[in-house]
């Protein structure tokens, strides 16, 4: 059986939602490995637990007031003193990509949606000139007699 793109937008949403959950999951179960894990004297920026991968997301101000952060190599030497950090980092960049896929799902199913309310939207009636001169509105009233509002002097006007 072959999926409509709706349902497969509905069913790529889910799948993205799902996996964001479990590696938001996964990440607080790796962070509890963490060998920082007991310390209690130091917290991160958010006021949480300091772990090996806050050290490296975290930046330094020098003298100057300039901005430094961990280059690659470092951040790597440092995620390398502690396994559960390095799992922890490696679904961080996993929930990345999912929340990435998230994104683009839900923007689908919006496109989607904006398009069937657009199909259902009433059109846009039709404008004709009545018997007075005056640009109106078509009336078909019973589907019989066609006939015109317009706004002369006249409350309705017949061709």
């Amino acid at each position: 059986m072959s999926t409509s793109k709706f349902e497969q937008a509905c069913a790529d949403y889910a799948e993205a939602r799902l996996a964001v959950k479990k590696a938001t999951l996964r990440i607080g179960a790796y962070f509890d490995e963490c060998t920082r894990a007991n310390d209690d004297s130091r917290v991160n920026r958010k006021g949480g637990q300091y772990s090996h991968v806050s050290q490296v997301l975290e930046w330094e101000v020098d003298d100057h007031g300039n901005e430094s952060t961990y280059t690659a190599a470092e951040r790597d030497e440092v995620l390398a003193e502690c396994p559960g950090c390095q799992k922890a980092w490696q679904a961080i960049q996993a929930r990345r990509e999912w929340r990435k896929k998230f994104g683009i799902a839900k923007r689908r199913i919006t496109l989607f949606g904006n398009q069937i309310l657009a199909a259902r939207e009433e059109p846009e009636p039709e404008i004709a000139t009545c018997g007075c001169g005056a640009t109106g509105e078509v009336n078909y009233d019973d589907g019989t007699e066609r006939r015109y509002y317009c706004y002369s002097a006249l409350s309705m006007c017949s061709p």
